[in-house]
């Protein structure tokens, strides 16, 4: 569960295997983000810091990166052991010029000029961290 960053006006939060926006003003349904690809149920719904986009884990291993106002899916990705992510976090600062690689079986992402995104596993728990 996350509010939008800049103003705080939608909160998103995971319902089964879609996302959920609600408007923070009168708490109504804005509306409902999913993937055709992914029917597991997310459990980590977080908002960039710039607000443009929503990414949303799931207990399976997905990972599926939204354009929130479009809500046109960006990118869809799955932990090769489908395992689930236990954690997320975008990178504040929104340094977005290096690409780090913590591991050989990591999957390294570009997406647009917005974010670089690294999927680690470390003792068996997968990590996805956004540079």
């Amino acid at each position: 569960m996350d509010f939008e960053p800049i103003n705080g006006k939608y909160l998103a939060y995971p319902d089964k295997n879609a996302v959920v926006l609600l408007n923070t003003d009168d708490w109504s349904q804005t509306s409902t983000l999913s993937c055709n690809e992914v029917s597991s149920s997310y459990s980590i719904v977080q908002y960039s810091p710039c607000g443009k986009y929503i990414l949303a884990t799931t207990e399976e291993g997905d990972f599926v990166l939204w354009q929130v106002f479009s809500e046109t899916v960006m990118n869809i990705s799955k932990h090769q052991k489908s395992i689930a992510i236990c954690g997320l976090m975008w990178n504040p600062k929104g340094n977005i010029n290096t690409q780090k690689s913590f591991m050989l079986s990591a999957v390294i992402i570009a997406l647009e000029s917005c974010c670089n995104i690294t999927f680690i596993t470390v003792h068996n728990k997968a990590f996805l961290v956004i540079l």
